[in-house]
């Protein structure tokens, strides 16, 4: 599993507040989403801006933020649900997202960290944040909207477009995001 799972399909700017040299910059990316299905994520992202600008504090200086979606296509919908904590469950994603990740509890959920940032630094290298989309059902059934993982200290700063995933390691974060 992983980047033989699936492709990046391309980026788009969602919210423009201008150079991403002068702007605090979210991206937000696909993560078991199939080809078929990043129509959904691409309406999914069009909500959590709506939410994200309604928050505080992201209410205000929304000036500041610009907002861009990395679609990546899994080749199957979902994460993995290992046992003995989840359903035994496979499936082939980028990302290999997976919960129960710490075999004890199955609201753990993440994904291959380093994947993510050289994938999205390669697409978007002015990226100040990340939050990966992960389209599965597993936790629907039990009521829960949302759950996330931060593997990193939370990030400061502006990031140069020529600087290496290998620097923001002490500084930047990936969130993982269920969807409903």
């Amino acid at each position: 599993m992983g980047v033989n799972d699936g492709t990046v399909i391309g980026s788009e700017l969602l919210l423009d507040h201008g150079s991403p040299i002068d702007r605090w910059n979210l991206t937000l990316v696909s993560e078991g989403y199939t080809e078929q299905e990043l129509p959904n994520f691409r309406l999914h992202s069009l909500e959590f801006v709506t939410l994200l600008l309604a928050t505080p504090p992201f209410a205000g200086p929304s000036a500041a933020i610009n907002v861009y979606r990395l679609d990546v296509a899994s080749s199957q919908s979902g994460a993995d649900d290992p046992a003995p904590c989840g359903t035994g469950a496979t499936a082939d994603t980028f990302f290999d997202a997976r919960f129960c990740a710490n075999g004890l509890d199955r609201r753990v959920l993440v994904v291959d960290t380093t994947l993510a940032l050289n994938t999205v630094y390669a697409e978007l290298p002015w990226s100040h944040a990340i939050l990966v989309i992960v389209n599965s059902p597993s936790l629907r059934r039990h009521g829960r909207r949302c759950r996330h993982h931060d593997p990193s200290p939370q990030g400061h700063g502006h990031r140069s477009p020529r600087a290496r995933p290998q620097r923001v390691r002490s500084g930047r974060r990936i969130r993982l995001r269920q969807h409903l």
